[in-house]
């Protein structure tokens, strides 16, 4: 058995996904490309993992990508591909299909990412989910939608071109903005749903040969500047057991409905008066750093289970968890920092903060920006202690340090998401 893994967003996830790879006995071949991401010390662990690794040239050079891809395949005859980036995903799933290399087939991801489609499909199956309908940013029409509502591209990811707008001079004021400055978006299509209010979590679900296991539910944590950009997690969630059920079955019925199988899955819920509104479905891991969350409250990496799925292996069970919390505050600038200067790698040793919680930094201070989208984060805190309040203290510490020493407010959770986790309401009254 030979695997095609196509490009990350996370080169250790992918080096993990290797290692397990050779452990049951499959061979693997890497085609990556320039995403931004080039990391020297995983990618020379990655190359050994390997039989073969490759680089493409430029960002997203589908392409250079086919062309490589067509000749491996020529030589090592691949029977599984796996890839958990989103912006190659729908390139990839139609290149298996090609070639018979067995991948989600290519319109189950299709269907996955129309949101417009997913909302009328959960309609019409008596499933929630927002309200919303597609628009001509050129000449919105929203009539049939209560403000406030949520406008964004109606396949996109990491929160980009998304916006909240209470009336529909903020809609055209948007649209201007992001005609003027982006003319392909003029060829995007946009969708405008309407603004539920709750709690967000995310469920990390396996689907192997028609059976679906929930591994992860993350409760998740927004900016109180803007909540439409999340700024991390908790896990294990604070809500009960009979919610829990009840999105589990929410996400089992729309997977059904589409056809996802043999494949990992990452959906996002609002929990809104008593019940999940599904507001996002990825045929993917999620990202986040949701992974590393789950390894910390149950002591085992959800890497394999990734990886069995797109293998159609059988799946493990969800472990039981650990008397544990873990938390991520994903570090972005909420107004421009003054330290520019600062080597931000030097300055980790120097904060203070328990040897349970580690910072990591993904850019340079210069390279900071003030935060629009989930991409521009700059770092992350991430820490494991025995309650909620232990945790949340933490991780406000260690941003307070943080932003004496860059000079600039960084972005915070916003109160009603804080006061949500920190209260731990169980949410187990399910009104259907």
């Amino acid at each position: 058995m030979r695997v095609l893994f196509l490009g990350t967003n996370n080169y250790s996830v992918l080096l993990e996904m290797l290692e397990y790879v050779n452990k049951i006995g499959y061979e693997a071949v890497v085609v990556d490309f320039d995403n931004g991401l080039v990391e020297n010390f995983f990618l020379d662990k990655i190359k050994k993992a390997s039989a073969e690794y490759h680089f493409v040239e430029g960002c997203y050079n589908f392409e250079a990508m086919s062309n490589q891809i067509d000749g491996l395949h020529e030589r090592y005859k691949f029977t599984h591909g796996i890839t958990s980036l989103t912006f190659v995903i729908e390139f990839f799933s139609k290149k298996c299909h090609e070639l018979g290399i067995r991948f989600t087939k290519p319109d189950v991801i299709s269907a996955a990412k129309d949101k417009h489609y997913i909302s009328k499909l959960c309609r019409e199956h008596d499933l929630p989910y927002a309200k919303s309908k597609v628009i001509d940013l050129n000449d919105p029409d929203v009539s049939g939608l209560e403000f406030p509502l949520i406008i964004k591209p109606n396949s996109g990811a990491a929160s980009i071109d998304v916006v909240r707008v209470e009336n529909i001079d903020e809609i055209n004021a948007f649209a201007h903005e992001k005609l003027e400055k982006a003319l392909e978006l003029k060829s995007q299509e946009f969708i405008a749903e309407e603004y539920l209010s709750g709690s967000l979590v995310s469920l990390e679900a396996g689907i192997s040969n028609g059976r679906l296991e929930v591994f992860d539910i993350c409760q998740r944590t927004r900016s109180s500047f803007n909540e439409i950009i999340e700024l991390g997690g908790i896990m294990p969630p604070a809500i009960g057991d009979d919610f829990k059920d009840h999105l589990k079955k929410n996400l089992e019925k729309i997977s059904k409905l589409i056809g996802l199988d043999n494949s990992f899955c990452h959906a996002e819920f609002i929990l809104h008066k008593g019940r999940g509104y599904l507001i996002d479905l990825n045929p993917r891991l999620g990202g986040g750093n949701i992974h590393r969350l789950y390894e910390n409250v149950s002591g085992r990496s959800l890497i394999p289970e990734v990886v069995n799925c797109y293998l159609g292996r059988e799946l493990g069970e969800a472990p039981k968890l650990k008397d544990k919390v873990s938390m991520n505050v994903f570090l972005a600038a909420k107004e421009k920092i003054k330290n520019t200067n600062i080597d931000l790698k030097q300055i980790v040793s120097g904060l203070d903060h328990s040897t349970d919680t580690k910072v990591t930094f993904y850019k340079e201070a210069k390279d900071i920006k003030v935060i629009s989208s989930n991409c521009d984060y700059f770092g992350e805190i991430m820490t494991v202690k025995g309650s909620l309040s232990e945790a949340y203290e933490e991780t406000e510490r260690v941003m307070s340090q943080l932003e004496k020493i860059l000079g600039g407010a960084l972005a915070k959770r916003s109160k009603e998401d804080v006061d949500r986790i920190l209260v731990r309401s169980p949410l187990s009254h399910i009104s259907i």
